[in-house]
This record gives structure tokens, C-alpha cells and sequence, in this order.
């Protein structure tokens, strides 16, 4: 307040509520009193060795205490390709980007998925699908089928696709 004025009146309390990131929850019921130790919790610490860093674990719902394949797989249907991966429902703070390059030196965002607008497609004819959820949070997730719009003929150029965790 400026010039004697009091912008509080006679209120003496406040309520405060802190929200934390649903990654922060996430890392409280991995990690408990470790949760805030980076060597343990961070987002590139590998606490089983997997090779899956704890950002990736997140993303894809897992149990980042226990050791986990990479689920994150492609393949060719009929002339496209396609890419596999979950995504965890409950994590609301990050950003999953699908990317597809000819050189892998540049890459355009052929799909993007954020919590406020949903998958959006950034490359016309690329589709998205999804599974019903399975589990429940925080290891609640989707099953993400992202399909390129490349048609695959022989002797084509070469397509890269890849994924991008963003938070």
C-alpha cells in the first residue's frame, strides 16, 4: 500500500495453497525422502541403470525403481511408418513432440501433445491414435500410435522418427 492506503483492510489470515508439478508428486512416491536429491531423482538420473533416464520413466508411467525395456518402438504399415509409445495421463507438465527428419540433421514436428490443447497435428495427413488408459495414476497411461504422413515406396529417401520430452 501507497499513501497510507491498505489494500488488506482488517483481513488478519490468508489461506496459501501450494500445487505442486505432477512431477513432484511422481518423485515423492518413487523417491520419498530422495525426492529432491538430483544424483537420485532428477530428471537424467538412471537409479536402476535401465538406460531409461527418470524424464522418460515419467512420461512413460513407469516405475523408475524398477527395470524396464524401451517401449518405444516403429514399424512399416502398409506404406507408412508408424511409432509406439504410452504416455502417462497424469503427467500434465510436459510436452511430447514426434519429429521426423530425411538427414537427421533437421527435424520437423510432424505431432505435438501438451495437456491444454491435446495432440495437434503439425504436419498435414499425420495421424494420432490412442488406447483406452490403463492403470492408474501415477502410473495411468495411453498407448500413443503416431502415424507419418510419408508414403514409403522403394528406393525413397530416408525417414527418421523420434520423440522429444519436453518439461
Amino acid at each position: 500500500p501507497t499513501n497510507g492506503a491498505s489494500a488488506l483492510g482488517l483481513q488478519s489470515t490468508a489461506v496459501l495453497t501450494i500445487i505442486e508439478p505432477p512431477i513432484d508428486t511422481w518423485k515423492l512416491v518413487y523417491f520419498g525422502a530422495n525426492a529432491n536429491d538430483a544424483a537420485i531423482a532428477g530428471d537424467s538420473a538412471d537409479p536402476e541403470h535401465d538406460g531409461i533416464v527418470n524424464l522418460l520413466a515419467y512420461a512413460y508411467a513407469f516405475n523408475p525403481l524398477v527395470s524396464s525395456t524401451n517401449p518405444f518402438t516403429g514399424n512399416l504399415a502398409g506404406n507408412q511408418f508408424q511409432l509406439h509409445f504410452p504416455r502417462n495421463t497424469s503427467a500434465s507438465d510436459i510436452t511430447f513432440i514426434v519429429q521426423s527428419s530425411t538427414d537427421l540433421i533437421a527435424w520437423s514436428n510432424l505431432m505435438t501433445y501438451t495437456t491444454a490443447n491435446g495432440w495437434v497435428t503439425n504436419t498435414p495427413s499425420a495421424t494420432v491414435a490412442e488406447s483406452a488408459s490403463t492403470g492408474v495414476p501415477p502410473n495411468q497411461y495411453v498407448n500413443v500410435t503416431v502415424t507419418s504422413s510419408t508414403n514409403v515406396t522403394v528406393n525413397a529417401a530416408d525417414q527418421f522418427l523420434r520423440l522429444q520430452i519436453n518439461r
